[in-house]
């Protein structure tokens, strides 16, 4: 099963133009989690708690560029706090991205 997401409407810039645009993604669910992908998730949880009790002022932040679609500023802050992929892999965790699948999937679900 693949998980489809989007973005719309994210602000950017055709020169002295104000336009927006629209990002899809398309994942690929796994058919199972091992004992080592638990592990990963736990310390990706870890590791956001840490970051979330050591910055809430930073993450009001990327909350507010997110839904406010600047990507650019969400982005230099996830980098401020080594929320990256590659980041949270040197300390153990690296399934992030199955976190934020999970959270969307109980946003859409909570729609229905």
């Amino acid at each position: 099963m693949n998980i489809a997401f989007a973005l719309t409407d994210i602000a950017t810039a055709a020169g002295s133009f104000a336009t927006s645009r629209d990002l899809r993604c398309r994942v690929a669910m796994p058919n199972a989690l091992s004992v080592k992908d638990i592990a990963k998730l736990r310390r990706d949880c870890e590791i956001l708690l840490g970051r979330l009790t050591n910055n809430p002022k930073t993450f009001q932040k990327l909350v507010t560029a997110v839904s406010g679609g600047d990507l650019v500023a969400a982005d230099a802050i996830v980098d401020e706090l080594k929320l990256g992929e590659s980041d949270v892999e040197k300390e153990g965790g690296g399934m992030l991205l199955a976190i934020w699948i999970l959270i969307l999937t109980h946003v859409v679900k909570k729609a229905h």
